[in-house]
């Protein structure tokens, strides 16, 4: 209640929830109608359910025209495009000890353990069946508790994957960013895709593979992809999933002329066209507001 008044009081016009139903969500505050435009975006990829909560932003990518309105309480704004941008980090391209691998070709996932389903290992250990010389480095926080490791471990042996094939890193004080340069290719959970990870993935010059689905959740990084000029690395089906990531293991290790090329041609998409994102954002917002005020 006091932050509904004070924002009132501020005479702020349009409010814009980051969070969603996530840990310290404010939702509470925008039932409240806080303010006379209030809008909900980036932070959680689905409706809030909240009638006082009018539009969600997107695009026509996570969320194509007609097939998501009616599981959703806002009224959908697609921008043009990609829904965010992505400014690329200063971040040194090197080469990984290959030494300790024996020259074998590396796949990583990066995302939040929980995204990790039975049928994601499943794809995972057909991959590493057809791409003998490959390993799978795995990193989340999830990963520091033993039962947890234990379990990856268990359901990829289950698949006849060799422990020895896998590598697991849960938290450490090393640079996130840093750990891209161990890894060849990065493989996308599904049905829930990363946002924050294929990022971090296309600013370090790796090659994505994802599988996009039908919910907001489930194609971020397509539009993400999309948007950065790499469409190629967007699988429609499973079969699909598998054949990507084979067709590039089949390249071998990225050389870090070929992961500087990379991230030089995402620098150049619109992805990254921050000035382009800031005016159709801004665009949104005073369409939003006429609306308001007609």
């Amino acid at each position: 209640e006091r932050l509904a008044a004070l924002i009132r009081e501020q005479g702020i016009d349009i409010l814009v929830d980051l969070a969603g139903h996530t840990a310290g969500g404010r939702l509470s505050t925008f039932a409240r109608k806080a303010a006379p435009v209030q809008v909900t975006y980036l932070g959680y990829p689905d409706t809030t359910g909240l009638r006082t909560i009018d539009y969600r932003i997107t695009d026509s990518i996570v969320d194509p025209l007609g097939s998501s309105e009616q599981f959703n309480t806002e009224t959908l704004v697609r921008l043009a495009g990609c829904l965010l941008s992505l400014r690329l980090p200063e971040q040194k391209l090197r080469d990984c000890n290959r030494e300790t691998l024996n020259g074998r070709l590396r796949l990583g996932c990066f995302n939040n353990f929980t995204k990790v389903s039975p049928h994601v290992v499943e794809l995972w250990a057909r991959i590493l069946h057809e791409v003998n010389n490959a390993r799978l480095l795995l990193r989340s926080r999830g990963l520091s508790d033993p039962p947890t490791a234990r379990r990856i471990l268990d359901m990829l042996a289950s698949h006849n994957v060799p422990v020895d094939r896998v590598d697991l890193l849960g938290h450490e004080e090393s640079d996130h960013l840093d750990r891209y340069n161990m890894i060849d290719i990065a493989l996308d959970t599904f049905p829930y895709s990363g946002t924050s990870t294929t990022c971090d993935a296309l600013s370090m010059g790796v090659p994505v593979v994802t599988l996009a689905g039908r919910t907001h959740a489930s194609r971020v990084s397509a539009s993400l992809l999309t948007a950065a000029g790499v469409p190629q690395g967007i699988a429609s089906d499973d079969d699909a999933y598998v054949r990507l990531v084979v067709e590039l293991a089949k390249e071998g290790t990225r050389s870090v002329e070929q992961r500087r090329s990379l991230r030089d041609q995402v620098a150049r998409s619109p992805l990254c066209d921050e000035r382009a994102f800031a005016r159709k954002l801004e665009a949104a917002y005073l369409v939003m507001w006429e609306k308001a005020t007609a």
